[in-house]
């Protein structure tokens, strides 16, 4: 749990024991009660306990405990140990000097160079290097290595020996062995022996590192466009609007008689692109000397390379304006308070695992002047971080039950159409809502197979053939309210679909739902309520329904498949008392799209440790029969999905996907 137990902890605990021992062996009580203790929410989570004195709604400074827990994460990337544990005991971590001590002793520990270079993986996208490809590379698995050693040597270089935010933009620095040397055409150590060479002129730091600029281009060109957008998310923190839908999203085919930057002009040139590209292009443009492997390179296909770019449109107007190749944008960059400013943001996302708010304002701007203060020291950077009121305090909890709120209704279901059954009619279904989570909410079926699911395709942005296609998946929720309006139409009509990632983005969007006819000869029908518009997502700036909270999202967890075919858990929404949560089960696939809705289970069997650990008074627990047909001997996988009628918030459990298997009876 990273602290003691609770005085009511550890009696429930041992309620348990004793409880399991009265019936078994104490090799069974003991793995019972162990196995409660790592499926807690306290084991699993990292939670805040109330502060003793906490005044509800009010900002309330994090407890020595959680503090210790907060820093470990941050500066070494695992839990606390037993001296940081011990120094939250002994009331060390109370004030903001006690915790500036520990973080620049915890800086000083080997754990906080792992760390530092988890946050770049993070910020750089390192983890595709994975998967690199590069056609003209005989040996890729040896390169993937090689580009990742050499950029984590660059970090720590610059982090740890030179320690300042412009080493980071101008370091000429980049480390290589003898086999990636050879790739790169650049001398380096014997192999495995990575060594620093400082090329000035034609490398200029974290923008020149090869494996960042491989990472930003394709298996045999380099990408401009990529580029670009490197800079102008990450280092000027301007998000750029997905492109239109109706664009095919391909580079231009290799042309040996023309150079990159001639070949991409076309972006510009389209109409629909210019807008954003104009803001990316010329910014990418700059890095035509380094190609595809981020080999420094002065021709192309036998063709001059022009290096020349220009940066447009930056909300810092100092950095606007022409420049000739990545040195001179590196020292243009490094030396803006708006991008020294942007790293720091990217740190404090990392630090506080999760993106700024309003709310933080004056917090970063004390992060900010204690950065500048120090001549942009990367350390103090971290340390700064560590000290803010954004990172040692709690959002204020709401104390005390909170009224139950009245679902809201789901559209209600037209009449039924009138005319004989069977009459090859198309299907009919209604399109509910969207959800801030992104879960779309619906029903559906075929008037003349009822019974059967019916297939669906959903659209963004348009309807179908115009809009982007997002999935298909199909009916299987139960619908009560559409069975009670079509008594001869037996069926689960209802569909539960969670969005992919790109409506998930906190943009305005529309969903279209068709659905698929059953016969050959049956026509499709877009649902009723066509055009939906909705915006969802983490980081969605949106007013939640009308009434409803959504100051949390609902959690939980799914902790076993018991052998007399139940599957058991707990879930809960911190908004909600005194009111059951649905939870939707799936078998063997994704909620909506291609698993098997097994059935949907309802909170309210007493779970002491689950309000123990979140602190939310309720009876939590739930447990469903799986369908006999489960029991088939074979291993089959579970998801479960939160879901609170009327409210935004619809959450996956943890532990999904859970594997069991059930023996034949």
């Amino acid at each position: 749990f990273r602290r003691p137990l609770s005085a009511s902890e550890h009696a429930a605990f041992l309620d348990l024991f004793d409880a399991v021992r009265a019936e078994a062996d104490v090799t069974t009580a003991l793995q019972v009660t162990l196995t409660a203790l790592l499926q807690s929410p306290q084991f699993l989570y990292r939670l805040d306990r109330l502060a003793p004195d906490e005044v509800p709604g009010e900002p309330t400074r994090v407890e020595p405990y959680a503090m210790a827990t907060r820093l470990a994460y941050f500066l070494w990337g695992t839990t606390p140990d037993d001296a940081l544990l011990d120094a939250a005991r002994d009331g060390q971590l109370d004030t903001p000097a006690q915790v500036e001590a520990a973080a620049r002793a915890m800086l000083d520990d080997p754990r906080a160079r792992e760390a530092v270079r988890r946050f770049h993986h993070q910020w750089l996208g390192l983890d595709q290097l994975d998967d690199l490809v590069k056609d003209d590379v005989a040996d890729i698995a040896a390169v993937r290595v090689g580009l990742r050693t050499s950029i984590e040597r660059f970090v720590d270089h610059v982090f740890w020996q030179e320690g300042t935010f412009a080493a980071l933009l101008d370091s000429p620095v980049v480390f290589v062995d003898a086999d990636l040397g050879a790739e790169l055409g650049i001398e380096g150590g014997a192999p495995g022996d990575f060594v620093g060479v400082e090329l000035p002129g034609e490398r200029a730091g974290l923008l020149t590192q090869p494996a960042l600029l491989a990472r930003l281009a394709h298996a045999d060109q380099t990408s401009p466009i990529r580029r670009g957008i490197f800079v102008r998310e990450m280092l000027l923190c301007q998000p750029l609007p997905p492109p239109p839908n109706d664009v095919v999203i391909e580079p231009p085919s290799p042309d040996p008689n023309a150079t990159t930057r001639e070949r991409f002009a076309q972006h510009t040139a389209q109409r629909a692109c210019a807008g954003c590209h104009q803001q990316i292009d010329p910014l990418g443009f700059g890095f035509e000397a380094f190609d595809h492997l981020g080999r420094f390179r002065t021709t192309e296909n036998g063709l001059p390379i022009d290096t020349s770019g220009n940066v447009v449109g930056p909300r810092d107007r100092a950095l606007a304006g022409p420049f000739d190749g990545v040195p001179e944008l590196a020292t243009r960059l490094g030396a803006s308070d708006s991008v020294r400013a942007c790293v720091a943001t990217q740190w404090f996302r990392y630090a506080l695992a999760r993106a700024e708010q309003d709310v933080d304002a004056c917090a970063l701007d004390a992060v900010l002047d204690a950065f500048a203060a120090t001549d942009g020291s990367l350390r103090e950077l971290l340390v700064a971080l560590a000290v803010s009121d954004a990172f040692g305090t709690r959002p204020g909890a709401v104390v005390g039950d909170v009224q139950p709120l009245p679902p809201l209704a789901d559209a209600p279901p037209p009449a039924p159409p009138e005319g004989p059954p069977n009459a090859g009619r198309a299907p009919i279904g209604f399109l509910d809502r969207v959800t801030l989570d992104g879960l779309a909410v619906g029903w559906a079926f075929d008037p003349d197979t009822p019974a059967d699911p019916t297939i669906l395709e959903l659209w963004l942005d348009g309807g179908p053939g115009v809009g982007q296609f997002l999935a298909q998946a199909r009916t299987g929720v139960e619908r009560p309210d559409v069975n009670a309006a079509y008594p001869d139409a037996p069926g689960d009509h209802g569909f539960r679909v969670l969005l992919p990632d790109a409506a998930r983005d906190g943009r305005d969007h529309t969903l279209t739902v068709l659905a698929l006819g059953h016969g050959a000869d049956d026509a499709d029908t877009v649902l009723n309520n066509a055009g939906l518009a909705f915006r969802a997502g983490l980081n969605a700036d949106t007013q939640p329904e009308p009434g409803v909270p959504n100051d949390f999202r609902p959690q939980g967890f799914v902790d076993a498949v018991r052998p007399d075919g139940q599957v058991c858990g707990w879930a809960l929404d911190r908004d909600v008392t005194g009111r059951p949560l649905e939870v939707d089960v799936w078998i063997d696939g994704a909620p909506g799209v291609d698993g098997v809705h097994a059935g949907t289970a309802r909170t309210g069997l007493p779970r002491p440790d689950v309000v123990t650990a979140i602190g939310h008074p309720g009876d939590h627990g739930f447990c469903l029969a799986l369908p006999d047909a489960l029991r088939d001997g074979r291993e089959h996988t579970l998801s479960a999905f939160a879901f609170e009628a009327g409210h935004p918030g619809n959450t996956v459990l943890n532990n999904s996907p859970f594997r069991f298997t059930l023996e034949a009876r």
